[in-house]
């Protein structure tokens, strides 16, 4: 089962990592490059009626990301079963798999914000689950840190979240959400490359 836990942990690692970086960074930026290129073809009269553009790809491509970080946090909740990890990753399926729905939802046409709403109460559940892994007394230091970074990753995560929703003033939100997404990025790699160190411990 220990040979299934470290497969499981670096594929949410890398499911993760692939999600942060298209869902944040690089969405952000071609979400300001559809924008620039409508301003473009409007300023030239040539109007832009196309239904998929690079920010759409970017979207599914993350969901992509999220499938795979999904199959990995279900590997760990399998594996962590009869462990004292078996209710915070419990937990992290839960919200893992209501954060699966949302992210499809969003990218679903005039559906973004309730996609945005279902996507915030995963990432709540999964830092509910995460909370409870990093206060077990079985992990070691290293994975033990690395849990405490991801708990510090899904309160970022939420915070962007929260911004994206309400976007009070639209082009701050944006700036605002594109800085949190590298951090975001910076604490997901550091969080989940420590806690791949974590041994699966004895029921």
């Amino acid at each position: 089962m220990n040979t299934l836990w470290k497969t499981s942990v670096n594929k949410a690692f890398y499911g993760f990592l692939a999600y942060t970086l298209l869902s944040g960074i690089i969405a952000s930026i071609a979400s300001w490059a559809d924008s620039a290129s409508s301003i473009a073809s409007f300023a030239s009269g040539k109007a832009d009626f196309s239904l998929f553009d690079f920010s759409t790809l970017v979207n599914l491509l993350a969901i992509v990301g999220f499938v795979y970080y999904f199959l990995g946090i279900k590997g760990m909740r399998d594996s962590a079963a009869s462990t004292p990890l078996a209710e915070g990753t419990a937990q992290m399926y839960t919200g893992t798999l209501i954060g699966l729905i949302g992210s499809i939802v969003r990218i679903i046409p005039f559906l973004g914000f309730i996609g945005a709403i279902v996507s915030l109460v995963g990432f709540v559940f999964m830092m509910l689950g995460v909370s409870k892994i990093k206060k077990l007394k079985e992990l070691n230091a290293l994975a033990a840190k690395g849990a405490g970074q991801l708990f510090t990753m899904m309160i970022l995560q939420i915070v962007s979240f929260v911004i994206d929703i309400i976007m009070i003033i639209p082009f701050l939100g944006e700036v605002i959400c594109f800085i949190l997404s590298i951090v975001i990025f910076i604490y997901a790699f550091l969080g989940w490359k420590n806690f791949s160190n974590s041994e699966l411990p004895q029921a």
